[in-house]
């Protein structure tokens, strides 16, 4: 399948989509398998050919006619163990629930043998892996029955749950959400146990969904991929949507071209592919014409879908007692997209590519020069892999989580909704004693999103370029203490004193900033006027590092897209010292208010925070 141009965006200038020059998604990356199964329903957008005589796309084999229990059909399969080609695997389909899927839709059982599943002699190996799921079961005429998709033990188990291939191949009506575990009746796991279909140690009331480790490939999933996770919402996120982050993701592995996708073959769909891919693997069922219907479930379950569609070469299958063995491997150059993500299967078209907003970075540290591009395709996860792209360029250059400064900018520019471009550049200072790669990341991730999810109108990033330099030293500052100029000489100031000024004056403020890798102190001067109209009234005085404006509230308060824009680029530098006069006056009515700021830039990020409270009195 060739590589394609993207389809267009209706906020989207074509001329802007696919691949990041340089750097398109030729380059393969290892990820751990999509897990295995979810519940069933709703596939391609047109029903395909059932020809016996087309391998990849047969005729259905009808549920309907095999039996409750004793089935005893023989059966074979194909999936992948290793590189791209597919093995034949073989069992016997032992019966179904009625309705165990969903009302009208059955649920298959199987007992499935070889390829690694089962050893020689029928002993349980590897079992039914993370990343077999969509693998196609055939009857012995070649009639498709349906794909593997369910499991009913988080070990290792050779007892296996098939989506129908009439539920993959046909639109069923409704698109409500299922449980993640498919349960089971008293009378029908009695059945089952006693017909010896289910073993005492599998039955527990329920079929239950398999992991599902979608791979972050591109950054080692450590404590400092963990905090900025927690950081921007995405693991909270993450668990809503039963998705394990990290998984057992691999490092990114050499360029590819793409790779073919045949039924029984890898197929993989990614939220985001190049520098940082987040993508999960599995196998395609049927290749019908340009269509792929794969996995037997849904992967995020949104129904209509912008993944990328890509081939994949098996690396080999991760052996895990526990929580059951899974898939590794490489993903290919994308093929296509997928269109349906719903609860019986993925639907993928081969040719043009998602929409998509790409991120590239140019940056340098004492480990070098570091040029990487990642392809974004949900606008929803924009900001999260934004973040993470900044987060792993900036762990090469520096070289791992470790303390440091560093000097960024970032241009981003798209397109409104009536069509016309917009842009913004924003630089900044960052410091960290921690990891100097986390703080620009959780920064780039508040910029793009406050623009990606605006409350103003619909618009599309279609890119963010970041140039920038991270260095060993730590410089910065703290707000260490405040005086203020009365009678003639100055006094220190906390966050217990008032201090009284007359309405018109000017109160003049030092601010001590030490530094925090020395006894040094500045004493940075800042100034404001007091209104002359707010005689009576009351209110306090803040100085502020802009490092803490990240947590204060005030930033990407906007009236208007246009507005917000400007606050983003506009927005107190992290190596400026604030500082704010805020007053109000009770009175009947709305009470009258005023706020004057100054602020001063300094050589190196500032944090903390002190104030004093203010009483103003009536001019002479």
């Amino acid at each position: 399948m060739a590589h394609q141009r993207s389809e267009s965006h209706p906020y989207h200038s074509p001329s802007l989509l696919g691949s990041p020059p340089g750097r398109p998604g030729r380059r393969a990356v290892s990820v751990a398998a999509l897990g295995a199964t979810l519940v069933a329903a709703l596939l391609a957008s047109a029903t395909p050919a059932t020809s016996a005589a087309d391998s990849q796309c047969p005729a259905a084999y009808p549920a309907r006619d095999i039996p409750g229990s004793g089935a005893d059909l023989p059966v074979s399969g194909l999936t992948v163990r290793s590189g791209t080609k597919p093995v034949q695997f073989t069992g016997t389909v032992i019966g179904k629930l009625d309705d165990g899927i969903l009302p009208g839709t059955d649920l298959i059982m199987a007992r499935l043998q070889g390829a690694g599943i089962t050893d020689a002699a029928g002993n349980v190996r590897d079992g039914i892996w993370a990343g077999m799921s969509g693998s196609p079961v055939y009857t012995e005429d070649g009639r498709l029955v349906g794909a593997v998709s369910y499991g009913f033990s988080l070990g290792l188990d050779n007892l296996a749950g098939i989506t129908p291939a009439r539920a993959m191949y046909d639109l069923l009506p409704g698109r409500g959400t299922t449980a993640a575990r498919v349960a089971i009746n008293p009378r029908q796991e009695r059945r089952l146990v006693a017909s010896g279909d289910l073993s005492p140690a599998e039955s527990g009331g329920s079929f239950h969904r398999l992991r599902i480790p979608l791979g972050i490939a591109g950054v080692p999933w450590d404590a400092g991929a963990r905090r900025l996770a927690d950081a921007m919402g995405l693991s909270e996120r993450a668990q809503r949507l039963g998705i394990e982050l990290g998984g057992a993701a691999g490092a990114a592995a050499s360029k590819a071209a793409s790779i073919d996708i045949a039924a029984g073959g890898n197929v993989a769909a990614s939220l985001s592919y190049g520098d940082i891919t987040f993508a999960g693997v599995g196998t395609a069922t049927a290749v019908c014409g340009d269509r792929v219907l794969a996995f037997g479930h849904p992967m995020l379950f949104s129904d209509r879908s912008r993944l990328a569609m890509h081939g994949a070469s098996a690396v080999d299958i991760a052996r895990d007692p526990t929580l059951g063995s899974y898939k590794l491997a490489n993903i290919g150059a994308p093929d296509g997209r997928i269109v349906r993500d719903t609860i019986a299967a993925i639907s993928g078209r081969e040719g043009a590519l998602p929409a998509s907003t790409t991120v590239s970075s140019q940056l340098v540290g004492p480990y070098g020069v570091r040029e990487g591009a990642t392809t974004i395709n949900l606008p929803g996860w924009l900001g999260y892999l934004g973040g993470y792209h900044l987060y792993a360029n900036g762990l090469v250059v520096r070289g791992g989580d470790a303390r440091g400064t560093a000097e960024l900018s970032w241009r981003i520019s798209g397109t409104r909704e009536d069509g016309s471009p917009f842009a913004v550049t924003i630089d900044d200072k960052y410091a960290s004693t921690y990891s100097i790669a986390l703080p620009p990341a959780y920064a780039l991730w508040n910029d793009l999103s406050a623009i990606q999810r605006n409350r103003f109108e619909n618009v599309h990033i279609d890119r963010a370029r970041i140039v920038g330099s991270y260095s060993r030293a730590f410089e910065a500052y703290r707000v260490s203490g405040l005086r203020v100029r009365q009678d003639g000489a100055w006094q220190d100031v906390g966050r217990r004193t008032t201090v009284a000024v007359r309405a018109g004056a000017v109160l003049n403020v030092r601010a001590l900033l030490t530094r925090r890798d020395s006894d040094q102190v500045l004493r940075v001067p800042l100034s404001v006027t007091v209104p002359r109209r707010a005689d009576g009234s009351r209110g306090y005085v803040s100085v502020v590092g802009g490092e803490l404006r990240w947590w204060d509230g005030e930033r990407n308060r906007a009236s208007s897209f246009e507005d917000l824009l400007d606050q983003l680029a506009n927005a107190q530098r992290n190596d400026e010292v604030q500082m704010s006069l805020h007053l109000s006056r009770r009175e009947r009515g709305p009470n009258p208010s005023w706020s004057r700021d100054d602020q001063s830039q300094q050589d190196a990020v500032v944090s903390g925070y002190e104030s004093f409270r203010v009483r103003v009195l009536a001019q002479r």
